[in-house]
């Protein structure tokens, strides 16, 4: 009975496309600029998260530039683009924080005999104490 039901399965099961693909926006309703192949070296420059997620890619189809929009995650360049993204989160997460060093204190001036003898020298000075104002008398007129 098992292998009835898993000989329907793969009967039933569809082949992945040969090619997919690349649109002018990041929208599956719009124009199509190219099909590329599953293999086909595109550079993939960013990804939009969505539903489905969107990959932004560039490469030469058939002797021609394109530059357009992927949806499909089954293309080569965009799984070696997701794993080159997971891996460098993971990378980004377990290195140490980086403390940048102080800077370094200012160097003390060199005093030479000439410049101690020219030098003024600035003593502090004791606090006066405040006298009290002085009475005026009063004047009757």
């Amino acid at each position: 009975m098992h292998l009835i039901a898993l000989m329907i399965g793969v009967a039933f099961q569809t082949p992945a496309p040969a090619s997919v693909a690349v649109l002018s926006e990041c929208d599956a309703s719009s124009d199509v600029v190219a099909q590329a192949p599953r293999d086909a070296a595109l550079e993939v420059h960013y990804s939009i998260a969505g539903a489905p997620t969107c990959y932004l890619v560039t490469g030469t189809l058939q002797g021609k530039p394109v530059r357009g929009f992927v949806l499909d995650r089954q293309v080569d360049s965009v799984v070696a683009f997701e794993k080159s993204r997971v891996q460098t989160e993971q990378t980004a997460f377990k290195a140490p924080p980086v403390i940048e060093a102080p800077a370094p204190l200012p160097a003390d001036p060199v005093k030479t005999a000439d410049s101690a003898k020219t030098a003024p020298v600035v003593t502090a000075k004791a606090p006066e104490e405040k006298k009290p104002a002085p009475k005026h008398p009063k004047v009757d007129m």
